[in-house]
């Protein structure tokens, strides 16, 4: 029992920390619609010379664009490479993982030195790096300026790119907004409140749980081990798998339910220990 509160205790803190850091950590400024709009514009423009100048290069590094505060450009230039197979960028490491899920900006540099000594250290062909100069709207428009470049592990940049384009409001067209994917932020907190529920839920009801177990019938304990399996379940639906359909769906409801009746069958074991 002391293990478990011991426990409980650990998922309570870190929850509360989790949600502080959400509503009081570090933001990343917002892009408007007309910036997006020329950022992915960017984005497609740059991939696309980045692939016809790689010089039958396939390993690379990526190098977080300079002056990306939103880390638009940069994510999505990785992105599209990856997706259209220009180069194989190896997987980010945990440091960046842990600072996009937490919302921090990466390291970004844009200079020649550093990105031969990346080369280097990677054991690739080259590396892939910039500086977002300019990405910003104004009345009427707004206009994009980012060099980029291609450099070896010698020093000497393979080729040196750079997307120039100012574009008019009316390319922002209001469409219709389609469904947002839930981030990787949202999906821990759903997870965590999923487990408390679950961890919480038995404790709090342990007088209900203990009057069942008082019965000494099979049946009174197949009802509770039912309901709450059931209350993990559709909490896990709602909370988890909205999105998810197909055996992705099987497999997250299964799990927790698994994961749920497991925890009851300790929980109405302790009660009955209670109960003798």
């Amino acid at each position: 029992m002391q293990t478990l509160s011991k426990t409980l205790s650990f998922l309570i803190l870190a929850w509360v920390a989790w949600l502080a850091w959400q509503n009081l950590g570090p933001r990343k400024p917002e892009m408007g619609p007309l910036r997006q709009v020329l950022a992915d514009e960017a984005i497609v423009a740059i991939a696309r010379d980045i692939h016809d100048n790689r010089k039958g290069a396939r390993r690379a590094v990526f190098i977080h664009f300079e002056n990306d505060p939103t880390d638009y450009v940069s994510n999505g230039l990785r992105r599209v490479l990856e997706q259209r197979g220009t180069f194989d960028l190896g997987d980010r490491s945990f440091m960046e993982k842990l600072r996009g899920l937490l919302g921090l900006r990466q390291p970004a540099n844009s200079s020649t030195a550093a990105a031969a000594q990346a080369v280097r250290d990677a054991g690739v062909d080259m590396a892939i790096t910039g500086r977002v100069h300019e990405l910003e709207s104004y009345s009427g428009g707004a206009k994009a300026r980012i060099d980029f470049s291609l450099v070896s592990a010698g020093g000497a940049p393979v080729y040196k790119g750079q997307f120039l384009k100012t574009i008019s409001d009316a390319k922002a067209a209001p469409a219709a907004p389609g469904p947002r994917g839930a981030s990787w932020s949202d999906w821990l907190t759903n997870m965590l409140t999923w487990a408390l529920a679950v961890l919480l839920l038995p404790v709090f009801t342990i007088a209900f749980i203990r009057a069942m177990v008082r019965r000494n019938s099979n049946m009174a304990n197949a009802f509770v081990l039912a309901i709450y399996t059931s209350i993990g379940v559709i909490a896990a639906y709602l909370l988890l798998g909205r999105e998810l359909s197909g055996g992705w769906l099987a497999a997250l409801l299964a799990g927790a339910g698994a994961l749920t009746l497991a925890y009851t069958i300790r929980i109405t074991t302790l009660a009955v220990r209670l109960e003798e």
